[in-house]
């Protein structure tokens, strides 16, 4: 596994501001956090937690909030893959 809380919230923290996106970070007192961000008219949620990474799209439609991701990362390169086309599109 190749994978660090820290790295990875400050990595994406990074990209947020470098393409000007809206977010809001959520930081727990299990250390683990949860990202919010606005792509145009997309809304993501990125869990960081202690040993994986969770990336879901939120859709509009949905009544609940899924504390389970849509997808499950063990590696930050895998997560930072999708992340970046995710993003970007």
């Amino acid at each position: 596994m190749s994978y660090s809380i820290e790295k990875s919230r400050s990595y994406i923290l990074n990209f947020i501001q470098e393409n000007n996106l809206k977010h809001e970070v959520h930081d727990f007192p299990s250390k683990c956090v949860m990202i919010d961000i606005w792509v145009n008219d997309k809304f993501y949620v990125v869990q960081l937690e202690h040993e994986s990474l969770g990336l879901s799209e939120i859709i509009s439609d949905e009544m609940d909030f899924s504390t389970v991701p849509d997808k499950r990362f063990y590696d930050f390169v895998e997560f930072k893959e999708q992340f970046n086309q995710l993003v970007k599109s």
